[in-house]
């Protein structure tokens, strides 16, 4: 949806090859980083590779739906297609087919296809963000409170959604608004989001954390007991805090680099 709502922008500006490749030298270096890690904590070396490099792991790799390597950094891939597939729509015809191009995933989304269902929420999600960077003025006009309050009753009810079906898989949907109404809520009182420290988490660190954050939950696995009750509860902001203060910890390291190379130049 953020993508989406700055992507015009990065098409007019002609700055959307280098969005790509941004995204593309993120998702191979994390894919290289969890291939070594799980060849060393598998143990099995090759028969690891075998078992998790086969032809259909490949495709589905190559096609954004998963990652042999890291399960979650398929998001990149995902993004990868996602924004090739709309901002091609959107140079060749116009918003009104990414609306129905939308509207289409949508649909095939809900009839329970599973085949590239990833496209068919992170498209939608993106055209989203498009219409709200469309409709700037008229979000404006929403009352602040009105906003404040849906995000709470929508976490009230993903609480619920959580507490019945524990063991059983959820939905989530109300994550999905939820999501929306902090955009529209960030787009409403931007004030509120001008603290330092949340900018420099969401400008610097917020793609080093999704990456790592499952390498931290990994270490962490192995020197905390998380059976105990408070620290299941405790156990997101746990590896949240620890994923933040390594990617803090990456980032500094680089801009170190960065500094070193212009002094020497």
């Amino acid at each position: 949806m953020i993508t989406g709502y700055f992507l015009i922008a990065l098409v007019e500006n002609h700055r959307d090859k280098g969005y790509l490749k941004k995204i593309l030298q993120m998702a191979l270096c994390s894919t290289a980083f969890y291939f070594v890690y799980n060849v060393v904590v598998s143990g099995d070396g090759l028969d690891w590779i075998k078992n998790h490099y086969t032809i259909g792991s490949v495709f589905t790799w190559l096609t954004g739906q998963d990652d042999p390597a890291g399960f979650h950094l398929w998001y990149f891939y995902c993004l990868l297609w996602s924004f090739t597939i709309v901002t091609s729509v959107y140079k060749l015809f116009n918003v009104g087919t990414l609306y129905a191009l939308a509207l289409i995933m949508l649909v095939y989304h809900f009839s329970g296809a599973g085949m590239f269902s990833c496209y068919t929420v992170s498209i939608p999600a993106m055209v989203l963000g498009i219409a709200l960077y469309k409709n700037k003025t008229l979000i404006n006009r929403v009352p602040a409170n009105a906003v404040f309050g849906c995000a709470i009753v929508m976490l009230f009810l993903m609480g619920l959604e959580a507490y019945y079906n524990i063991g059983k898989p959820g939905f989530y949907y109300e994550g999905h608004i939820l999501a929306l109404i902090i955009f529209i809520l960030a787009m409403r009182i931007p004030s509120a989001l001008n603290s330092s420290g949340l900018a420099y988490i969401g400008l610097e660190c917020s793609a080093l954390i999704y990456i790592l954050h499952v390498f931290v939950n990994g270490i962490f696995s192995f020197v905390i007991d998380y059976r105990t009750i408070p620290l299941q509860v405790l156990k997101p902001w746990i590896v949240f805090g620890g994923s933040l203060g390594l990617a803090m910890i990456c980032r500094h390291v680089s801009k170190l680099k960065l500094n070193y190379g212009a002094c020497k130049d």
